[in-house]
């Protein structure tokens, strides 16, 4: 009684081998229109009869004493597929089948920003549309909105169908001046392959952003300066989409303002330059700025015109005394006092 027990134990626990389908590739990934090529791999099955496959399109009868079969289709003309392999025994067994995945996909015929605004106010919000048309299959599809820097917007489809589709993506944008001349696109992403490897891209044109908005002045705003006599510049560059007309004046306490004709420049260099307000103004069809120059007189002139004012002082106050020592009452000059008698 022992020995048998003995004997029996180590069989009990014996795995039975399993009997199973695996396909190469595992996952058929087919662009349509194109050919599909699989391969149906019987593993540790005994008492095979025969395999083959069950499909509306490429199906193979019944093939007998094989352990792989081959399938193919010269060229997918449907957009869903189904196709089973098989495998038939000789002792009774249930016959096993299992499913190779076919995915047919569908490149877009075109991926386009639609009806772009010509021009962009900074700070107005605008809605921007992606078209991607006839494309396949819409639950593998991805649309990135790109700028310069980066990934604006990805959105992605839930629709169930094997047909291809037209979608759209939008993109709510709202502009700043820094914008201006930089590229916004869309691109579409399809991501049908099982095995990693990157999706397949197409993208639109590129939409260059012109930005509308008023002047900025790219110095400090205001300038206050010692009068020299070199030459000076006054720079009233100023940022602005459309490009800025500029206009110059100058005033002073002794000049009333007047306009300084012929001077849309960005740069005033004055032949002579007085002490005063110079004042430019930038301006285009959103908006104007205006920047003032205030001149005042150096130090050292300052100095220099006291002492010649002083000066002239003196000399009219010799004069003056001058005047009263040797000016007779009659309005003659004479060199002797009033006050001599004559």
């Amino acid at each position: 009684m022992l020995r048998f027990l003995f004997f029996l134990l180590p069989h009990a626990g014996l795995p039975v081998s399993a009997c199973g389908i695996m396909f190469t590739p595992p996952k058929v990934v087919v662009r349509y229109g194109d050919p599909v090529d699989a391969n149906c791999i019987s593993l540790s099955c005994h008492n095979v009869a025969g395999m083959g496959w069950e499909s509306p399109y490429g199906a193979v009868r019944l093939t007998k004493n094989v352990s792989s079969l081959p399938y193919k289709i010269d060229k997918v003309k449907d957009w869903e597929i189904t196709s089973h392999c098989y495998i038939s025994f000789s002792d009774n067994q249930p016959q096993r089948l299992e499913t190779l995945p076919i995915t047919v996909y569908k490149m877009p015929a075109n991926v386009s920003v639609t009806n772009p605004p010509e021009h962009l106010l900074e700070g107005v919000t605008y809605s921007l549309k992606c078209d991607v048309r006839d494309v396949a299959p819409a639950q593998n599809l991805s649309v990135f909105w790109l700028g310069k820097k980066g990934e604006l917007k990805k959105e992605t489809f839930s629709e169930d169908s094997f047909t291809p589709l037209d979608v759209a993506s939008s993109l709510d944008l709202t502009p700043r001046r820094d914008d201006h001349g930089s590229e916004i696109r869309c691109e579409a992403r399809l991501d049908v392959f099982p095995d990693g490897r990157a999706p397949l891209t197409m993208q639109s044109q590129p939409l260059v952003l012109n930005v509308l908005y008023p002047p900025n002045f790219l110095r400090p705003e205001n300038e206050t300066l010692e009068r020299s006599h070199s030459s000076m510049t006054f720079d009233c560059t100023a940022a602005g989409n459309p490009k800025p007309v500029y206009n110059w004046s100058f005033a002073s306490s002794t000049h009333p303002k007047e306009q300084i004709n012929n001077m849309n420049k960005a740069a005033l260099t004055p032949e002579l330059v007085l002490s005063g307000t110079y004042s430019c103004t930038a301006s285009n069809t959103l908006g104007s700025k205006t920047k003032y120059f205030i001149i005042t007189e150096a130090e050292g002139n300052r100095t220099v015109f006291v002492a010649i004012l002083a000066g002239f002082i003196i000399l009219g106050a010799v004069l003056f005394l001058a005047g009263l020592h040797f000016v007779t009452p009659d309005g003659k000059f004479s060199c002797r006092r009033r006050s001599e008698p004559i």
